[in-house]
């Protein structure tokens, strides 16, 4: 994320330029949507100290790289559960995360562009979660037409495929 994935979205175009000959805005955060709908009780709890520990690495070495966590599509069980690993997070981290129930609609349309957001969840982004990355055109330049396969970084402008010094 924070050696492809920001440096790339940094280095397009995006509204918050101040202008086209000033440097660009650094995007250092990241939403994500998390989607419950098939989710039972008892893979939950399954997992439960994956998730553990998931967010106490993320919130001990990442919160900066947390924009928002938008839970979607969660089970009626879920608020108790919620309650319960909650203070697994810090406060900051904590008002990032929010927990929507099945019809998340009216309330995710005020956290994402519609526009950005995937058809399944009312936006107008055809793509997904079994899709590669959908790329404007812009992104598809700086990449050179598609995403690179393989592990990459994207420094001055350009992908860097990692791992492949002298083998042609």
């Amino acid at each position: 994320m924070t050696l492809f994935t920001f440096p790339l979205c940094s280095s397009l175009p995006h509204p918050s330029s101040p202008s086209p000959t000033s440097p660009p805005t650094p995007i250092s955060s990241t939403n994500s949507i998390i989607d419950l709908s098939t989710i039972s009780f008892s893979s939950l709890w399954k997992l439960r100290h994956h998730l553990q520990e998931a967010s106490r690495l993320a919130t001990a070495n990442y919160p900066e790289t947390l924009g928002m966590v938008v839970v979607v599509n969660s089970p009626s069980y879920f608020p108790t559960i919620w309650g319960w690993i909650k203070g697994w997070f810090d406060e900051g981290t904590r008002n990032k995360i929010y927990v929507l129930g099945r019809d998340p609609g009216p309330t995710l349309h005020t956290l994402i562009d519609v526009q950005d957001l995937p058809k399944a969840y009312g936006g107008e982004l055809e793509w997904t979660f079994e899709d590669e990355p959908s790329l404007d055109e812009d992104a598809r330049k700086a990449v050179g037409g598609e995403m690179p396969r393989g592990p990459a970084v994207f420094v001055n402008g350009r992908v860097e495929q990692l791992g492949l010094v002298g083998k042609e």
